[in-house]
This record gives structure tokens, sequence and C-alpha cells, in this order.
């Protein structure tokens, strides 16, 4: 189809693309999220978006290998909206931005040096991130995709339970701070439904990388038994590459999107989703 988009729109293309840099290049402090819907919306066009993602499990290597031998990503429940916009549409080229504001909690599991399990619970706390994605449309109904995001949410310490005894007394605690830095190239491809020409599919697939890291400050805890005193929490991810399996289902005039997602090797965890284009 013809380009009938103004000039004003290659600089925010070139706006976007230097944002998709910094955000390449970002040092985190970082966490797992979800790529969610693939392709952006068209230039100039909203969507907002309501998604669930759980994490069933995340190996983490431990900051301090003095109070840890090992350590994981027990589960978390993260919850958000997503608003999204189009900044730039080409022939078949497209970007866009996204925004993420919701809660999440947090549970760690991890074993000390002589391999008595420890398992440290987190309430909801904020979580916010931002990202950005770029689509490019084949003629052959393939699309290939690249998205980066930054997510970050913080938890208030809610109990510890050490050799399976709960903590009786949290003499020092510490808000997690939780974050991530994620990349991801996906190709997908778009299937009408048979005599439905209002309901398609988009399934997509590719490798995701992704920069974890955790830091909850010193923590000190009693049980009835025995106790922990100044340990620290702290951790990065310990596999960084991935992949990632989804589908979207465009409906109602392609207006109402429904994503499903997997993510495996770096992390077991599934979300799910619901975007409205306005």
């Amino acid at each position: 189809m013809p380009n009938s988009y103004k000039p004003r729109s290659y600089s925010m293309l070139r706006t976007s693309l230097i944002g998709i840099v910094m955000l390449l290049f970002f040092t985190t402090t970082s966490f797992a999220a979800s790529e969610g819907v693939p392709i952006p919306p068209d230039q100039g066009k909203y969507s907002l978006g309501l998604e669930y993602n759980r994490i069933f499990v995340k190996d983490l290597k431990p900051k301090d290998f003095g109070s840890y031998r090992s350590m994981k990503i027990n589960s978390s429940d993260q919850v958000y909206v997503v608003p999204s916009y189009g900044v730039y549409q080409g022939e078949r080229f497209k970007v866009g931005v996204l925004g993420k504001v919701g809660i999440a909690d947090l549970k760690i599991k991890g074993e000390d040096p002589v391999s008595n399990v420890e398992k440290i619970d987190y309430d909801m706390g904020f979580l916010w991130g931002l990202g950005s994605k770029a689509s490019y449309n084949f003629e052959n109904n393939l699309t290939l995709s690249l998205g980066v995001q930054y997510n970050a949410w913080y938890s208030d310490l809610d109990q510890a339970n050490y050799r399976d005894q709960l903590s009786n007394n949290i003499t020092k605690r510490a808000n997690a701070s939780v974050s991530e830095f994620q990349a991801a190239i996906l190709l997908s491809a778009v299937f009408k439904q048979p005599g439905r020409e209002d309901i398609s599919y988009t399934p997509y697939i590719g490798p995701s990388f992704s920069e974890v890291k955790l830091d909850t400050g010193t923590i000190s805890y009693t049980t009835a038994s025995s106790g922990r005193t100044g340990i620290q929490t702290g951790a990065s991810a310990d596999q960084h590459v991935g992949v990632t399996v989804g589908v979207d289902v465009l409906t109602v005039s392609d207006t109402l999107r429904i994503n499903a997602e997997l993510r495996f090797i770096t992390e077991t965890a599934f979300s799910l989703s619901v975007h409205y284009k306005f």
C-alpha cells in the first residue's frame, strides 16, 4: 500500500530507534517479563491491555555465596495494565512504545552452605515498566519483531521459613527490589479463521535475552529452634537466553486482541492478556 504519512513521522522513527538502543544498553538492576503482543499498534493509534504474568520457577545465582549455595524464584504473580502507542508506520515497518503499571509479589527458595532450605515470601508491591517494539512485515505473510523492555518492582518482606519452621521474630528486614531487562526477536504469521474474516490467529516464536537482578538488603530472623542473622538474598539470573512461544487471537473487527504466551529455559513462565485498540 502507498505510504501516506507525513515527513515528521521520520523524526518520530529516529526518536524511537534511539530509545530502543538506549534500552538495549541500559545497565539494569533487573526480572522476567512477557513479550505479549508482538506487533505494535498502527501509527497514531492507542491500545490498552490488562495482563497476568506467572513465573513458576527461575534459577538464580546468589550474590553472596557465603550465605547461599543455590537460589531460585519459587513463584511470582504479576498483574498490570499495558498502554501502547504506535509512533511510526511505513509501508512494511512499524514502531511502538509501551508502559506497564501494576503489582507483583515474590517467593524465593534457597539452600544455605549445608543444604538447609530457606523460603522467603514477599507481599504484593508496586510494578512499573517501559518498552518499545518494532516489526517488519514480509510479503509472504511473515513478520519479524524486535521487542525490548525494562521492568522493576518493589515488595515488602512477609515471612521467612527456615528448616520447615516459620520465623517468629524478624529483627531486621528489607524490601525486595527486583527488575529485568529483556529483548526478544520473534517470527510470527497471521492465519484467518475459515468463514470468519473478523477473527485471526498470530502464532509467534523466537529467542529472548534477559538480565535479572534481585536485591533485598540484609535480613535477620529467628525460628523456634534456630535462625539466621545478617543474610543477603541478592542474586542475578543463572540463564540469559531462552525461548518465547505465544499466540495472538484478534477478533471483534480488529479491536480486541487476546494473547497467551509461554517462556522456557531462562524461566518457566506463562502470561495471559487482553488488549483493546482505540
